[in-house]
């Protein structure tokens, strides 16, 4: 009931506004049990192939999702609490191949505010304020008990995710280097490498 009521929120906003619209209805559910997956992981799969489909369909070579600071932010964390490298601490990545981030610098309060300004409604699924999945425990319990340290974490964990992430193509691009010569570099040039390009020249050398 909920997604019918989504869809047809999109259905009016989007002729209001003269925006071409494709539904597209999947049986989750399934598709998570026949894989061995989550919803959630499930959902996100399904939902980018569509979103891919769609794209070619209307020839757009990018595909704007809508994730933004906060997003960022409980990401950052729920790989630090995994304990992750440098890019799982990088947080959501602005460009991945065809998919852009344009609102990912924008906090949750902020969007909220313009759309208030602009009189704009908006729809809220009620699964985010569940706490069945790990990131809805960050955002509903820890994110909260953080503000009382900082009262903008959320933004804090997003600025050290952006110099984490330079780090991190910097030593990507260290080890796309040494990698790039793997056929004519000795192994042992390779294994004298600082650990932190080694480990990822190693990892693009066997990923080909």
């Amino acid at each position: 009931a909920e997604a019918d009521r989504d869809e047809r929120f999109v259905e009016k906003l989007c002729g209001r506004m003269g925006v071409p619209l494709t539904v597209v209805h999947e049986k989750v559910g399934s598709y998570a049990a026949d894989h061995g997956l989550s919803t959630e992981e499930a959902g996100r799969i399904l939902r980018y192939r569509h979103l891919k489909e769609t794209a070619e369909k209307y020839g757009c070579a990018k595909i704007a999702v809508a994730h933004h600071e906060d997003d960022d932010a409980e990401t950052v964390l729920l790989n630090l609490f995994r304990g992750s490298g440098l890019p799982g601490l990088s947080g959501i990545r602005p460009v991945r191949e065809e998919i852009i981030r344009p609102l990912l610098c924008v906090s949750r309060k902020e969007i909220e505010e313009y759309l208030t300004s602009r009189e704009h409604s908006w729809c809220e699924d009620s699964t985010n304020k569940e706490n069945d999945y790990t990131r809805n425990k960050i955002r509903t319990q820890v994110i909260p008990i953080l503000r009382t340290v900082s009262p903008a974490c959320e933004r804090a964990a997003y600025s050290a995710s952006l110099l984490v992430r330079r780090d991190d193509e910097y030593l990507f691009s260290e080890a796309q280097k040494a990698a790039g010569g793997r056929t004519s570099t000795p192994v042992s040039d390779i294994a004298a490498l600082p650990d932190p390009v080694l480990s990822r020249a190693v990892m693009l050398m066997y990923s080909e």
